[in-house]
């Protein structure tokens, strides 16, 4: 599945979500608290960019090979 949704919340704020398909990053901005950029693999959340004021965080998450969470770290500047 794949497109675009544009919420608009009752703060003024809105939220714009792109999806791409299985495999793919899916892409969440939030006008008010930056935006974050997910990368997946094998379904799994494998890393989260996070760019606002224009500087960029990355968290990543590590899986066990049941796809377990074993793993998450500090957001780390970039």
């Amino acid at each position: 599945m794949s497109g675009t949704t544009q919420l608009d919340q009752s703060d003024g704020a809105s939220s714009v979500k792109t999806l791409g398909g299985v495999g793919d990053s899916a892409k969440v901005v939030d006008t008010g608290a930056g935006a974050h950029t997910y990368g997946y693999s094998g379904g799994n959340l494998v890393t989260d960019l996070w760019t606002y004021n224009g500087r960029s965080y990355l968290k990543t998450f590590t899986y066990d090979t049941s796809g377990n969470l074993v793993g998450e770290t500090d957001w780390v500047k970039q």
